[in-house]
This record gives C-alpha cells, structure tokens and sequence, in this order.
C-alpha cells in the first residue's frame, strides 16, 4: 500500500507536471503501472479475504478456532497468486497526463471520438439516476417516514424509473430510433437501399464484362 501511495500521489504528480505520456518515459511508465496495478489488485484481494474471515468469525463462532488459521494462510497464498497473475497475464496501467490517470491504454496515439460517449454517458446517467433515488427512496423508507414533498419524489422516480427506458432509448440511441420509426412510421433509411442498389448495379456490370 505504502508503494501504491507513491505511485498515485509522488510518482503520478512528477509525471502530470512533466506533462508526460508513455511514449516519453515508456519502460519507466511500463514497470512503474505493472507494479502498481499488482500491487493495487492484491491489496484488494486482502480487503475481501480480511471481509470473508470476519464473516466465519462472526457467523462460525463454534468453528473459528480451527478454520480462521487455516483460511488466512490460504487467503495469503491466493492473494499472492494473483497479484502474480496480474503481473505477468494483464496489461500494465501506462500514466496519461490528459486525463491524470493510469488507463490500461496510452492513449497518446488516438483521438476518441466524443459524440458516441457523451450519448452512452447521458443514457446511463439518467437511468441511473432514477433508478438511484428509487432505491435509496425505498432503503430510507424502511427506516423513517420522510416528509410528503420526498413521498411524492420517490412516487415519481419510482414511475419514472419504470418508462423512462424506452424514451431515452428511441431518442438519444441512434440503431434503435431507426428501427422504431421503421417498425411504427413505415420510415425506412435511404443509406440501406442505396448501398444495396449500387452493391447490385456493380454485380451486373461484373457478370456483363464476364
């Protein structure tokens, strides 16, 4: 963890004032992300088996003399594993500076193309956010009554949450939209049928030539 903490705050910060993407520093970046992200995934591994051995601690009273020795070494061997494997069989995470992370890919190369994100993040964004409150609505309901104005809030996240859905798919998803105008309007795409005529138009000029 102490390494972990190097690399995210004293490591990342040098690099982030250099400006620096993997194409600068690559075999440094390369170990640095590897031992990192190996580190990181078996810290992870220990949280969860530290998790699991309270639970037989706690639900296995009768028997946790004799398995919470046991499972511990167990769990360290495990966890020992694999970080292994995430060090020798994953990708390593490379620093880009653009975005002050560590993404398993550079990126330094590639211009992403924003519109395509941006709908998918607004799509998810909004039916998770209703989908969210309901839940959390709901959670706090069984502990206290909220107030009517929180009542009627949760009322409309709960409908909401149920046919919001499908608008937000037939207007922000491009595939989807097509095909609901094709099923509901008769509105077929243009692009299809042109492509199939001049895939057909060149066929026939092919078998005419032969």
């Amino acid at each position: 963890m102490t390494f972990i903490s190097g690399c995210s705050c004293i490591i990342t910060g040098i690099l982030l004032i250099q400006v620096a993407v993997f194409c600068v520093y690559p075999t440094f970046i390369y170990i640095i992300g590897g031992i990192a992200l190996c580190t990181w995934c078996g810290a992870c591994a220990i949280t969860l088996s530290l998790f699991l051995n309270r639970i037989v601690s706690i639900g296995f009273r009768d028997y946790a003399d004799v398995v919470e020795k046991p499972m511990a070494y167990i769990t360290m061997v495990l966890s020992v594993v694999y970080m292994f494997y995430i060090s020798f069989f994953t990708t390593p995470a490379c620093f880009y500076s653009l975005i002050m992370a560590w993404p398993s890919d550079p990126l330094s190369e590639k211009e992403p193309s924003d519109e395509p994100s941006n709908y998918i993040f607004i799509q998810c964004c909004i039916i998770c956010f209703f989908n969210s409150c309901t839940a959390i609505f709901y959670n706090v309901l069984a502990f206290i009554t909220p107030s009517p104005a929180i009542l009627v809030f949760g009322q409309l996240c709960w409908s909401i949450n149920h046919g919001c859905p499908a608008l937000i798919y037939v207007t922000l998803n491009d595939t989807i939209r097509r095909e609901f105008k094709k099923l509901v309007f008769r509105i077929s795409t243009n692009k299809v049928e042109e492509g199939t005529s001049s895939a057909a138009e060149k066929t026939t000029t092919a078998v005419s030539r032969i």
